[in-house]
Formats: C-alpha cells, sequence, structure tokens
C-alpha cells in the first residue's frame, strides 16, 4: 500500500480504512516500524460519517525473531486494528487480508486499495472501486493510475 492512501476494507455492512503515514527501515532486511490511522463505521455504504466513524492510530513493528527455533520469539508488534478488526501488517506498508492470528483464507473480507488521500472522499458504494477477496494464489498488481483518487 503506498505510504498517505487509503485502502477501504468491508465485511457486510462494516466498513473501514487504512493508510500508512510514514515507514522506517531496521536493521535487517524486511524489517521496520511504521504509523498507522485507520477508520472504522457500520451502516449503508456511502461517503464516511466522519462525526461518528471510530478513528484509531498506532505504531507498528516488524522485527527479527529472537532466539532459536522452536523457541523463537516474535517480538513484532503487527497487530493493525481497524474498529473490531485486526489484521497482521508487515513491513513496510502491508497487511494480509485475512485475520490476525488466522489461517490464510477467505474471512468475507474485501479490500479496495484507492489513491485518496483525504479521508472526506471516502465512498464505498463508488462504483470505480475495484474490491479484492483473499486468493491463495495472490492477487493483481495494481499501479497508482489503476486507482480511484480524490
Amino acid at each position: 500500500m503506498p505510504l498517505g492512501l487509503f485502502v477501504l476494507v468491508r465485511k457486510g455492512n462494516q466498513y473501514g480504512a487504512i493508510r500508512f503515514t510514514d515507514a522506517a527501515p531496521g536493521k535487517k532486511p524486511g524489517t521496520g516500524r511504521s504509523h498507522y490511522e485507520s477508520l472504522y463505521w457500520e451502516g449503508q455504504a456511502g461517503p464516511l460519517p466522519t462525526a461518528t466513524a471510530k478513528r484509531r492510530s498506532g505504531e507498528l513493528s516488524e522485527v527479527a525473531p529472537v532466539g532459536l527455533h522452536p523457541w523463537a520469539i516474535d517480538p513484532s508488534h503487527a497487530k493493525l486494528r481497524v474498529g473490531p478488526f485486526a489484521f497482521r501488517y508487515f513491513y513496510p506498508s502491508g497487511i494480509y487480508m485475512f485475520p490476525y492470528g488466522k489461517a490464510g483464507r477467505d474471512y468475507g473480507f474485501e479490500f479496495a486499495p484507492t489513491a485518496i488521500s483525504d479521508p472526506a472522499h471516502l465512498d464505498p458504494s463508488n462504483p470505480k472501486l475495484r474490491w479484492f477477496k483473499y486468493d491463495i494464489n495472490g492477487g493483481p498488481t495494481l499501479s497508482i493510475g489503476d486507482l480511484v483518487g480524490d
């Protein structure tokens, strides 16, 4: 996910929006820290209800495990929260498309990457959005030009 841009998530009548605001590399490849913001709301699809949306922000980290296998400990702080949902973060600005702590499969979540940076422009009912479900074989690679923007 590009820094500063939102990805929408939905499951039934529950909606969320996530964006990473910055990322800093760690000492080892594939490690680092990122900050994120999330918004969550329920109800009809439509523009973000800014007055009632639940907001969260936090710092996430992906660090190397400590110890020897099979007793290694993962000191990462990688649980990204969006309302009642939680997803596993990976450095620098990615999330897995299934709930934190669960096996990789479809749990009914759909994701729509956007080129939107202003939360006032978030609208999951926009027919131009492309929604994706978890796919064990991976998904398409999109460029910024393929995304709905501000």
